[in-house]
């Protein structure tokens, strides 16, 4: 418009077109990136029970403590958390010191003084504990399931390219034998008509057409036993998966990170929901970053 091809008119029915159709395609693409969505959190949520459940409980043996915290819900510990805090703003340090009357005094007091929630600092400080331990498994199967799809992405376009290329081959040969059989045929007729009784004069056969030949069978054998990939493009690939694998457990992990900072945040804002909407919001947030 600016260097007066179109008008303003047409740039606007452009502009209404695209408009439309990325909006159709979008729209189409909703229910299979939906679907997808919905299959990865189930698979995620039964990744995580699994690792709960056999890998901690039976194959590490994660004594209950430590499994306690790694299965926390942040959205009520941060709820009884500030409880505790509210209770230190009304009473102080001494109603807390009386919870168990039937121990001594100074061991009372050493137990109220490590359970007290004195400030919203402190409070966000061990929020953050508990969102990391808590999500550590679910981060855990989140990245088990990216990097399942990624192995089966490049199984697949291994499949493919080795298909694709024993197909070129296949048809690189099919050329060369119908080649070989028009050169064929061709002597032979040159042959059959020098032969006749009714031509003067032969050409024989010479030993260098043989040898041509027979280096041409020898150099189709030798181009057709090699493999289909060769080391510079199998290696190629296993670098991109590589690269692809390590990027996700980067961000898996700056996310947990994130996602930790963020459920901190939230419970010093409005514990509880804002615990979750804080964790979903870190994760969120490096996903968008580290986005390809």
């Amino acid at each position: 418009m600016v260097q007066g091809k179109i008008s303003a008119d047409e740039l606007d029915a452009q502009n209404a077109a695209w408009e439309e159709r990325e909006w159709d395609e979008r729209w189409k693409a909703y229910p299979k990136r939906a679907l997808k969505a919905l299959l990865r959190f189930h698979a995620v949520t039964i990744l995580s029970r699994f690792y709960e459940t056999v890998l901690c409980e039976y194959v590490l043996k994660v004594l209950p403590p430590t499994l306690d915290r790694l299965t926390k819900d942040p959205f009520q510990s941060a709820i009884r958390k500030k409880e505790r805090l509210s209770r230190y703003e009304r009473h102080g340090p001494s109603r807390l010191r009386l919870s168990n009357p039937a121990k001594s005094g100074e061991k009372a007091a050493s137990t109220g003084a490590t359970d007290d929630i004195r400030s919203r600092v402190d409070l966000g400080t061990r929020m953050f504990y508990t969102s990391f331990y808590s999500s550590v498994i679910a981060f855990l199967a989140d990245h088990t399931v990216q990097q399942g799809l990624l192995a089966y992405g490049y199984y697949i376009y291994y499949r493919q390219k080795k298909k694709a290329i024993k197909f070129k081959r296949l048809q690189k040969e099919e050329q060369r034998l119908l080649a070989k059989t028009d050169s064929d045929s061709q002597k032979q007729t040159e042959i059959q008509r020098n032969e006749s009784p009714y031509t003067d004069y032969a050409i024989p056969a010479t030993s260098s057409n043989a040898s041509t030949l027979s280096t041409d069978d020898n150099s189709h054998h030798t181009a057709s036993d090699g493999s289909d990939f060769g080391d510079g493009e199998r290696g190629g690939i296993l670098y991109s998966f590589g690269h692809r694998s390590a990027r996700i457990a980067v961000g898996r992990s700056v996310g947990l990170v994130a996602a930790s900072v963020g459920g901190a945040m939230g419970s010093v804002v409005y514990p509880g929901w804002g615990t979750t909407v804080g964790i979903q919001l870190g994760d969120a947030l490096i996903q968008n970053l580290l986005d390809e």
